[in-house]
């Protein structure tokens, strides 16, 4: 089934403690255009998720963003600089030595050293953070794919509905035009006749110029060509994907060849047809545009 390139997708994971949060958003694009939004401490995964990405899907502008404990781009954790506490410890010993001071050394004292506990940054397994990424990044891609199909199914059947509309005009077409050369023939004959009652019709004379008549309007070419066009049409909408630049070709060669029956068929009939067939086509190029 075909997918659309309209989808959003979001899931999260706890690992250890941290929560990892992976937003999967996909629109309309030519190519496979993809932005990703990593905290820093993640960066280096960027290459392995766009090539996850492209690997899944051929088409679209795909925005990826990850996030980890909330906002925050570094896991911290605070840590005492032991040996930093013992060297202020000795010079307060020395100094109440030395100078005969009162009073102790205790934890309210040292804690007015603000130097003695720092801020550190915990250096991180990288290998099984991007094992936990990668799976959250399978199962986001999953649940997109699941919300394109489902989209994709609703254009499927509108488009399949509006190409049976244009099968039917353009088989209606063939009909017209089949009748359309004895009736110009008939007419043709009547309009002579009605110039001079008395007037002998030279029959080969007439059958030449209805010959002439039906080479420049025959449409057959035209009409085989739009119903193949129409067979590989709906053989590409069973695809399961990367049918949109096929199927956007297909509606212009079908534009191309409906254009041409329109200037070539001389019948009132066969215009209004084409009228109607160029109306379908534009409908279901709209829906194409969605297509991955």
């Amino acid at each position: 089934m075909i997918q659309s390139m309209t989808g959003y997708a979001r899931s999260e994971r706890k690992d250890k403690g941290r929560v990892f949060v992976l937003e999967l958003r996909s629109v309309n694009h030519k190519y496979c255009d993809i932005s990703i939004k990593l905290p820093k401490t993640l960066l280096g995964l960027e290459g392995m998720i766009k090539k996850t990405i492209q690997e899944k899907f051929s088409r679209g502008k795909f925005d990826v963003l990850v996030s980890r404990n909330g906002s925050d781009d570094y896991t911290r954790s605070l840590v005492l600089d032991e040996e930093l506490v013992s060297q202020y410890f000795n010079i307060l010993q020395g100094l109440k030595k030395k100078f005969g001071l009162k009073g102790d050394i205790d934890i309210n004292l040292l804690a007015g050293f603000s130097d003695l506990i720092k801020v550190a940054e915990v250096e991180e397994d990288q290998k099984a953070i991007e094992k936990v990424l990668m799976s959250l990044l399978q199962r986001t891609i999953d649940s997109l794919i699941k919300v394109r199909r489902e989209e994709g199914k609703e254009l499927h059947d509108d488009i399949v509905k509006r190409v049976r509309i244009v099968a039917s005009a353009i088989n209606r077409v063939d009909e017209i035009a089949n009748k359309a050369l004895s009736a110009y023939h008939k007419r043709l004959e009547e309009r002579v006749r009605s110039l001079n009652r008395s007037l002998k019709i030279d029959t080969a004379r007439l059958a030449q110029e209805v010959a002439l008549i039906a080479e420049r309007c025959d449409i057959t070419e035209e009409i085989v060509r739009f119903k193949s066009h129409i067979k590989q049409f709906n053989k590409l909408l069973k695809e399961d994907k990367g049918v949109g630049r096929r199927l956007d070709f297909l509606l212009q060669e079908m534009n191309r060849e409906i254009n041409t029956v329109g200037s070539k068929a001389n019948d009132a009939d066969i215009s209004i047809e084409v009228v109607n067939v160029k109306n379908e086509l534009e409908k279901i190029r709209e829906q194409v545009q969605n297509i991955e």
